[in-house]
């Protein structure tokens, strides 16, 4: 039997971004642990935003993710394909790319709209956000209210992204 709680979170990081609603999938009777979990996806995901937003490439790489990592980049069609990102080396190119890529088009910051957090057992979290890049003057670089899921494992050092999906544009025409 699965509960679903929904609770107000707004969670700063360097003032670039909030996660204002969090949805998490538990069971009925959470173990004490949970609260831990959840805790440290929302930490490990909130730094994600951080070092993004401030253009860590190489953070981002050996904080975040734990390569061979499996990556599916967002696309206007369901015949995009995946990628693995076997090293940090191939993580941190993948993101500077990501960043010469929205610079030019204006990007100040990603800001994160709605949260989701479906643990399965103790290890393993799939996370689901939509968010926007915003330009300098607030406005979202289209499509708007993208979409991504992350499946996130949790190792001694602490939880690390192995899977990214970027979704296709959930608003066609939008972009």
């Amino acid at each position: 039997m699965k509960l679903t709680i929904f609770a107000a979170v707004c969670i700063l990081c360097s003032g670039c971004s909030s996660l204002p609603k969090l949805q998490i999938v538990v069971s009925v009777k959470p173990p004490e642990k949970l609260k831990q979990n959840v805790e440290g996806v929302v930490a490990h995901m909130n730094r994600y935003v951080e070092l993004f937003n401030n253009e860590q490439a190489d953070a981002i790489a050996e904080e975040i993710f734990l390569p061979p990592v499996i990556v599916k980049s967002s696309g206007e069609s369901g015949d995009s394909t995946h990628t693995i990102m076997a090293t940090e080396s191939e993580l941190s190119d993948m993101f500077k790319s990501i960043f010469e890529a929205i610079k030019p088009e204006g990007w100040k910051e990603s800001v994160v709209y709605d949260f989701d957090i479906d643990f399965k057992g103790l290890d393993i979290a799939f996370v689901h956000i939509e968010y926007d890049r915003l330009k300098e003057n607030g406005e979202p670089i289209l499509p708007a209210k993208r979409n991504a899921s992350y499946v996130l494992l949790k190792y001694k050092s602490g939880w690390r992204i192995i899977s990214v999906l970027g979704q296709s544009n959930p608003n066609p025409g939008t972009n």
